[in-house]
């Protein structure tokens, strides 16, 4: 958990997260396997209160990521999905 981040700080946490993804694949009996990533989040107040609530915003955001191609993050948002700035990762 992150306490106190405004969205653009997530934003920047959550880049530099899957980059460290990327640039450092795991290791495993000399085979190299990189590291793919759906990240979904949420905060409080704003998606909610409950822990309940935020994690099912979370996971909400977390399966756009899975179906739209991947090995990247989604903060939730009740926006029209045209106008969801703060979303990252490889497509």
């Amino acid at each position: 958990m992150l306490y106190d981040q405004t969205p653009d700080q997530l934003h920047q946490f959550m880049s530099s997260l899957l980059k460290t993804f990327q640039d450092n694949p795991l290791i495993l009996e000399e085979a190299w396997i990189e590291i793919r990533t759906s990240i979904g989040l949420s905060y409080s107040p704003d998606h909610g209160i409950s822990l309940d609530t935020l994690i099912h915003h979370a996971d909400q955001a977390m399966y756009h990521i899975k179906h739209n191609g991947k090995n990247g993050y989604r903060i939730h948002d009740t926006l029209d999905p045209i106008q969801r700035p703060y979303e990252g990762g490889a497509r």
